[in-house]
């Protein structure tokens, strides 16, 4: 299961049935490949890529409690992850506010797809190549880090 909110302005949560499952969508690490990475021809361009699809079915969750626990569960797990938490207690107030103009939602999950493109079918060298070349840039870097995750024992 999972709950999420979305500004009540935003017309999508209009179209959410419990019946009829929506998609999401969440893509992680990206970047192109350019065939000079590969240094032979003849070669193509490329994208290595991670994403997970999640198919759900979408329940409008009630005003009032249902969707203050919707954005305090939020904060809580976001605040989770940071060295520094922020104490939300103060502003609570202002989270019933806002409250009103927040519909919130649960998604029951159904499938769960991860996908994956890290070079993981080519020869040894040219994989070596492209995450030197990726591990290189900074933009990019990450998906160095995931090409060796997905590919143990390969020599970075």
């Amino acid at each position: 299961m999972l709950w999420g909110h979305m500004p009540r302005a935003n017309p999508q949560w209009h179209t959410f049935d419990p019946a009829r499952p929506v998609l999401l969508i969440f893509n992680g690490a990206h970047a192109y490949i350019s065939p000079a990475l590969y240094q032979r021809e003849p070669a193509v361009p490329t994208w290595n890529y991670s994403a997970v699809y999640v198919t759900a079915l979408p329940q409008l969750l009630p005003a009032g409690q249902a969707t203050m626990q919707v954005l305090t569960e939020t904060v809580r797990a976001v605040e989770a992850l940071r060295g520094n938490r922020w104490d939300m207690s103060a502003s609570l107030a202002r989270f019933h506010q806002l409250a009103g103009g927040v519909v919130a939602f649960s998604l029951q999950v159904t499938a769960v797809q991860a996908v994956f493109k890290l070079s993981q079918d080519t020869p040894d060298e040219l994989w070596q190549r492209v995450y030197d070349g990726l591990a290189a840039d900074p933009a990019s870097v990450q998906v160095a880090r995931d090409m060796a995750a997905a590919r143990p024992g390969q020599a970075t």
